[in-house]
Parts: C-alpha cells; structure tokens; sequence
C-alpha cells in the first residue's frame, strides 16, 4: 500500500485508539474507556504534537509539517515544528 495522508491518518487515529484500550486495562467497560480518553495526553516525537482528548475536538494539534507532491513523491516544503494554533 502507497503511504498517503489518509493512510497516515489512519495509523495514528489505531494507535491513539489502542493506547487508549492499554489504559483502560483489562476492565474494559464504556464508562472507564471514556474517562481514559477524556484525560489522555497522545503524542509522538517529531511527528504528531501534544493533543488532549476530547479538547482537540474543537481546537488543532499545535505541531506539523507541510509537504508538496511531484505526482511521485512527497517534499518537506516546511519542516515539522511546533507553535500556536
């Protein structure tokens, strides 16, 4: 499968997920789930920013990169930094 920014995004949406799930624990009920995911701070060093749930809802994640395509490849236009939303 070709990296796109979808499947990116997809990868990153199943880990968030699953690092809520290990959280969780063993007693997995809706209640627990929900109160993990309302606390839980999920980044990734130099690739996705500090995010906190259910906040980033509504606001962005302050950290990115800006790529542009040949039809080919991708080119860092703008390298991955951190700021203000």
């Amino acid at each position: 499968t070709a990296l796109t920014p979808g499947i990116a995004a997809g990868y990153w949406s199943a880990d968030l997920f699953l690092r809520m799930l290990t959280e969780t624990g063993r007693r997995l009920t809706r209640e627990r789930f929900v109160a993990v995911a309302a606390t839980l701070d999920y980044s990734v060093p130099s690739t996705i920013g500090p995010s906190r749930w259910p906040a980033m809802h509504s606001q962005g994640v302050p950290c990115g990169a800006l790529v542009q395509s040949d039809g080919s490849r991708y080119f860092v236009a703008e390298p991955y930094a951190c700021g203000k939303p």
